[in-house]
């Protein structure tokens, strides 16, 4: 009698198995980002953006 018990409600998956199957591919979609250096792709994006900013002034400046 326990077995079929067990049988009929085994079917799918709990609510805790896909919370931390989820936070698993997150902690590793956040690891593969870091190798990927997207941080380093962000400050060469903000550097050259200061460098056309500062272009901008000193050409301001020079028009004066």
């Amino acid at each position: 009698m326990k077995q079929d018990y067990n049988r009929e409600f085994s079917k799918g998956f709990t609510l805790i198995e896909l919370l931390v199957t989820v936070a698993l591919l997150g902690i590793l979609a956040g690891g593969i980002l870091m190798v990927l250096d997207i941080g380093g792709i962000l400050t060469k994006a903000k550097l050259t953006q200061t460098k056309k900013f500062s272009a901008s002034i000193e050409n301001s400046l020079s028009l004066s």
